[in-house]
């Protein structure tokens, strides 16, 4: 009677040690999938996929490599792989733009700044890759001047073309006076 139960006894322990080992091995798995690089550390939901891609603007044609970025411009930032983080970010007055994530249920929000003015889209990128390697673990970031801030006048009078005009931020009276067509010979 005590080798049965000592038997039934081990055949019990033996699926309980069974049991552990795949748990175990399930919660190994979790883990190696969530350490995967290029994946989020925080656990979000990720974006259904019929949801919208968003998408950086392109490039300003008059922005080139060495244009330094300046309060006003508009930023096209796109992180591979990363829907919410790609998009539009305008250079605030102090030199700012803001990034924002938010899982699906709107309970865990994430804001940061990073400081870009003064520097290359080159040099931008640098520093929203290290912001975001709070959060990602390979962030790939891209950057472009989507646009370039620009200077707005209003013209009337003697000129071919009144009204309000854009003019790069370097313009001078003389760039204004080019741009409306001013007549000198008018009324």
């Amino acid at each position: 009677m005590d080798s049965k139960r000592t038997r039934q006894q081990k055949r019990e322990m033996g699926a309980g040690q069974g049991r552990f080992l795949w748990r175990l091995f399930l919660l190994g798995m979790a883990i190696a999938c969530a350490f995967t690089p290029g994946r989020r550390l925080a656990a979000q939901t990720p974006a259904p996929p019929d949801a919208a891609v968003t998408s950086a603007p392109p490039a300003d044609p008059n922005a080139s490599a060495a244009t330094r970025i300046t309060p006003g411009c508009l930023l096209g930032v796109t992180v591979t792989d990363e829907p919410k983080l790609t998009g539009a970010f305008l250079v605030e007055a102090s030199g700012n733009i803001h990034f924002s994530l938010t899982d699906s249920d709107g309970g865990n929000r994430q804001a940061w700044t990073v400081g870009v003015s003064g520097k290359t889209t080159d040099e931008a990128q640098i520093a929203i890759a290290a912001a975001l390697k709070t959060i990602l673990l390979a962030p790939e970031v891209r950057v472009v001047i989507a646009k370039l801030p620009r200077l707005k006048i209003e013209v009337y009078g003697p000129a071919r073309k009144t009204g309000v005009l854009e003019l790069p931020l370097q313009s001078r009276l003389s760039d204004a006076l080019a741009a409306c067509r001013y007549q000198s010979e008018a009324d």
